[in-house]
């Protein structure tokens, strides 16, 4: 709540004024946007108040988030809740770059634009573009998460068969994830390389990915996770994996 606050409250109050504007682009834009906010913040909230509360861990995955262990309904209010802001935060941003790019004053530039707007403009932009994706990703991986999750879980004392349908999905998981690699070292490929810093760090972040996607590929036979289980092998699969981000 703190970003909607502070983009959305204190941007919608200074951003006209800065640049000479009467009003946002699209008032009714913006109030949909802020009465999307009351709603999410509730459906925050609310699980706390619903049987054990929303202790999914931070995977969200099935067997926690399923109704076996959440029967209520804190968990679709925790999911909710993200969605709902989500929207509210697309929507201000939309406003947000229609106002700034189409209803400055006479004689205020861009250039001549306060450090204040071009700081709400260059937020609003990567919202804009990511948090569709992020609110699509919350569902993916509650559906990865219902196909797969029992891979973390090889040890509890699964029978054979349920250890091989893990076994099988998570490979299968793997393959979109190697044609991704393949994906991002084509365009390397085809593109005019300058080895500076970023770049180099983009190269090293595949490779190290590529690692933890190989070592995860073998941890995902359950037979060998159960003799590699509580050893460094897993912790640097999981840490090879993590450091792209």
């Amino acid at each position: 709540m703190v970003m909607p606050a502070m983009i959305g409250g204190s941007g919608n109050w200074s951003v006209p004024i800065l640049i000479g504007a009467p009003d946002m682009a699209f008032p009714r834009l913006n109030n949909i946007s802020f009465w999307l906010l009351p709603p999410s913040l509730l459906l925050l909230l609310s699980p706390a108040l619903v049987e054990v509360g929303s202790g999914t861990g931070w995977t969200v995955y099935p067997p926690l988030s399923g109704i076996t262990s959440h029967s209520g309904g804190a968990v679709d209010s925790a999911i909710s809740s993200p969605h709902l802001s989500g929207v509210s935060s697309i929507l201000g941003s939309i406003n947000f770059i229609t106002t700034i790019s189409n209803m400055r004053g006479p004689g205020m530039t861009m250039h001549r634009s306060p450090l204040f707007v071009w700081s709400v403009l260059v937020t609003a932009f990567p919202l804009l573009l990511s948090l569709p994706v992020l609110a699509g990703a919350i569902t993916i991986i509650g559906v990865l998460g219902f196909l797969v999750w029992a891979h973390h879980m090889f040890t509890v004392g699964l029978d054979v068969d349920t250890r091989a349908y893990f076994t099988a999905a998570t490979m299968i998981i793997a393959v979109p994830t190697g044609i991704k690699i393949f994906s991002w070292i084509a365009t390397m490929w085809g593109g005019s390389i300058q080895y500076k810093t970023p770049m180099l760090f983009a190269v090293g972040s595949i490779f190290l990915f590529t690692i933890g996607g190989l070592t995860g590929i073998v941890l995902a036979n359950s037979g060998l996770d159960i003799a590699l289980h509580d050893t460094y092998y897993v912790v640097a699969h999981f840490h090879y994996d993590f450091t792209i981000g």
